[in-house]
């Protein structure tokens, strides 16, 4: 991984965070098959096209929506926090590349599960993949402001905290309105 420090961007890098949030899609549209599975059991399991392509198109706005959020988390932490004023949002996601490569790592092995019908076991190992590939992708950043490891830790833990207390408001703000309307 510290081989991976590069900050300039190149054609592997969208090549892989392109493939990371276009797998994402399926695991979303997964996601939304299984739980309306669960909430009413005689629904049909073939799903038209136009939910089909809804669902995925989500999923990957999502993703790439986690992905930016994050790193924009990561990039105000270590600017602000730990005095890094010089670091670039660009470098930011740049080094992402390791993580990013994880990620689709986890979501093509969870595929199987997936389209097998145990999607329940592919969710999780999904949903794995992302906090693997965010603890990745904080240690990548934390690595590029060269901290010592104290920091290091520090930096990574409260980059996922803060995210994880932004994220959970976003969801729940949204949560809140859909019900209001």
């Amino acid at each position: 991984m510290t081989q991976s420090l590069s900050t300039a961007w190149t054609l592997s890098h969208a090549v892989w965070l392109s493939t990371a949030v276009l797998l994402s899609g399926m695991h979303y549209l997964s996601l939304n098959r299984f739980l309306s599975v669960v909430q009413t059991p005689n629904a049909s399991l073939k799903p038209s096209l136009q939910y089909v392509a809804f669902s995925w198109l989500t999923g990957i706005v999502v993703v790439a929506i986690v992905i930016l959020l994050f790193t924009l988390i990561m990039w105000i932490i270590a600017r602000y926090f730990f005095r890094q004023r010089t670091l670039p949002f660009q470098h930011t996601l740049a080094v992402g590349k390791v993580a990013w490569q994880y990620l689709v790592l986890f979501f093509a092995l969870s595929l199987p599960s997936i389209f097998s019908g145990n999607s329940l076991f592919g969710i999780v190992l999904a949903l794995m993949g992302i906090v693997f590939s965010a603890m990745i992708h904080a240690r990548q950043v934390a690595s590029l402001t060269h901290l010592d490891d104290n920091r290091k830790w520090q930096f990574i833990y409260l980059s996922i905290i803060m995210f994880a207390g932004v994220f959970s408001t976003i969801a729940t703000l949204s949560r809140f309105i859909s019900i209001l309307r």
